[in-house]
């Protein structure tokens, strides 16, 4: 880990000053993760847990005080839960390619649903 953070303290990149990291530092509110639902695709293949996105969609209001309390001790711990980071990996044959060969499919990753909300609730901070 320290040459990565070596290498990328090494890097001339704009630094946000205190002002304007201030309100990306806050917690995330139950309004941010419930826009961050209604603004995600849905009709995609669910992770490992098994939840698609129009389970969330369906369920926003029983589930975002849940999810922000997760994601609130996540930011206290820095730590993600480990359903968070858990991918179910497939792969998926190239168009017009020969299924028989190792070399004609792409892998995949299938994250979960509350991972992709809270990635999303983040992205729209900023």
């Amino acid at each position: 880990m320290e040459k990565i953070y070596s290498f990328l303290d090494s890097l001339d990149l704009p630094k946000l000053s205190p002002d304007a990291q201030s309100p990306l530092e806050q917690p995330l509110s139950i309004e941010e993760i419930t826009n961050a639902i209604k603004l995600s695709q849905t009709g995609r293949s669910p992770g490992p847990d098994g939840f698609p996105m129009e389970f969330y969609k369906e369920f926003s209001s029983k589930l975002t005080p849940i999810l922000e309390s997760v994601y609130a001790e996540s930011f206290a711990t820095g730590n993600l839960p480990q359903t968070l980071t858990q991918a179910t990996i497939s792969v998926l044959l190239k168009k017009d390619k020969d299924p028989v060969q190792c070399s004609s499919y792409r892998p995949i990753s299938l994250l979960c649903c509350d991972y992709k909300i809270l990635t999303k609730t983040l992205a729209l901070r900023l």
